[in-house]
């Protein structure tokens, strides 16, 4: 199996992207020097992800709203307050409950943030600028369907694939799948690898996903499978597509990877 991906034209790595690096060097910069903890979504110079792609399962808009980029005005945001000890939460999953699990004490006192020095803020603002326009020259080719209007019916399954296929998308009704590959864990004990692309529903699009299953982990979990495993490979290179639709071209290059895995 050949690690790289060969027909990759829809998406690149934001670490490969030159002045959304700058920005991401530049905010942990400006992290350190005005005590701000970035990674606090309400409260950060904005937050990159280097090792996230244009295509993901994070989706593009997303990409911009976290790094600050998507409209005027935040572009132009700053931080309120110092956060030497950030707000760090994680979502907490139970049977049929869902929670927010908090760090962060809120009776904790806010220490305003004190004015960036115009050198930083010009640059900040410039930078943001520069990424909008890098990040937005680099956005993925989607599939696109016709706004349905008021009391419209809307387009089936089938129309929606017909219209997929005709702009060079896999469709659910030609490439849909769902493969189990028994594969071993990172201790060795027994698990299962799931590849699937299907439509969710009535979503307008399919999409490629990939879970793993065995003892002790379940779902987004294939960090735990055994490393010199190929389906380990195989996830490594196609992980990237996760929650994503993909061209004809990809979903052939991806199905000749699976085949060989199984």
């Amino acid at each position: 199996m050949n690690p790289t991906i060969r027909n990759n034209e829809r998406f690149k790595y934001l670490r490969e992207l030159p002045a959304t690096s700058e920005l991401y060097e530049f905010i942990k910069y400006l992290d350190e020097k005005y005590h701000v903890n970035s990674h606090d979504n309400d409260n950060s110079f904005g937050k990159i992800n280097p090792n996230t792609t244009t295509i993901s399962n994070m989706y593009f808009s997303n990409i911009l709203y976290f790094a600050k980029v998507d409209t005027p005005e935040r572009i132009i945001s700053l931080p309120k307050y110092q956060s030497d000890n950030p707000n760090d939460s994680a979502i907490i999953l139970h049977e049929d409950s869902v929670a927010l699990v908090s760090t962060k004490n809120p009776k904790a006192v806010e220490t305003p943030l004190e004015p960036l020095d115009d050198a930083d803020l010009g640059k900040l603002i410039r930078l943001r600028l520069s990424c909008q326009k890098e990040l937005l020259e680099n956005k993925p080719v989607l599939p696109v369907f016709p706004e349905c209007r008021k009391n419209e019916k809307s387009l089936s399954n089938d129309e929606k694939d017909a219209l997929l296929e005709k702009q060079g998308f896999a469709s659910h009704r030609t490439r849909h799948f769902e493969k189990t590959i028994k594969v071993p864990s990172e201790t060795g004990t027994s698990g299962k690898f799931n590849v699937e692309y299907a439509r969710l529903s009535t979503n307008d699009c399919p999409h490629f996903s990939t879970s793993y299953d065995c003892r002790n982990h379940w779902g987004q979990a294939q960090k735990h499978m055994n490393h010199g495993h190929p389906a380990y490979a195989f996830w490594k290179k196609w992980g990237v597509f996760h929650g994503a639709v993909m061209t004809t071209a990809e979903w052939e290059e991806m199905y000749r990877d699976l085949e060989e895995l199984l």
